[in-house]
């Protein structure tokens, strides 16, 4: 996608350039050169608004690889990453360990102050739906287990003021307090054969085992 994007984005400039130059050769047609030019200034415009979205992509990729890294180095706990259950898409992590399940939704959106608006709540729906999802899944599989959700702000200047309360049934926090909710806040008990068992069942639902 990078590739697709940059290569376009630098033929037009190309093009741009070697019209504004004269190097642009034309049929002779008067009205030709200013076509080539309404062309490329479309193709340009065009082009932005695919930029944009491929730089709000990579930003929120970053963000996701940045909390499976931090999730991946916890001891005692194995880490799931782009985990599909269900009909809800992905879950960015799943983690097993013996706090309990985890799972994890990763924004990582730019500095500003998160308050509990419509916005959040779109957010909060998605990790309630992906912890159910989880949960019948296990269920299907024959595991009665409590999943917990987490919903972290990957941007390390993202401001939160929820601490370690529950918003609606999901923890909404930011990367500086993830493993401590995940190591220190258990959900009960889980211990090592149930985690394996567990872990057995989702391997083939994952794309990468941290």
């Amino acid at each position: 996608m990078q590739v697709i994007v940059m290569g376009f984005l630098l033929l037009v400039i190309i093009d741009l350039a070697m019209y504004l130059a004269g190097k642009v050769k034309t049929t002779g047609n008067p009205n030709e050169s200013l076509i080539v030019l309404f062309v490329d200034l479309v193709l340009l415009v065009l082009a932005f608004p695919i930029l944009k979205i491929w730089l709000n992509f990579m930003k929120g990729d970053s963000g996701e690889m940045d909390i499976k890294f931090t999730l991946s180095k916890l001891r005692g706990y194995c880490c799931l990453s782009d985990v599909v259950v269900g009909n809800n898409g992905n879950i960015d992590s799943v983690l097993i360990g013996p706090t309990g399940i985890w799972t994890v939704e990763v924004k990582n959106l730019k500095e500003k102050v998160i308050i509990h608006d419509r916005y959040l709540d779109k957010d909060i729906n998605q990790a309630i739906a992906e912890k159910i999802s989880l949960q019948n899944y296990l269920l299907q599989n024959g595991i009665k287990v409590p999943v917990t959700p987490v919903l972290v702000f990957a941007n390390k200047r993202t401001r939160l003021n929820f601490g370690m309360r529950p918003v609606n049934g999901v923890y909404v926090i930011g990367k500086g307090w993830l493993v401590e909710l995940v190591t220190k806040h258990s959900t009960g008990y889980f211990p090592p054969q149930l985690c394996d068992q567990i872990i057995k069942i989702l391997k083939p639902k994952t794309s990468i085992i941290n």
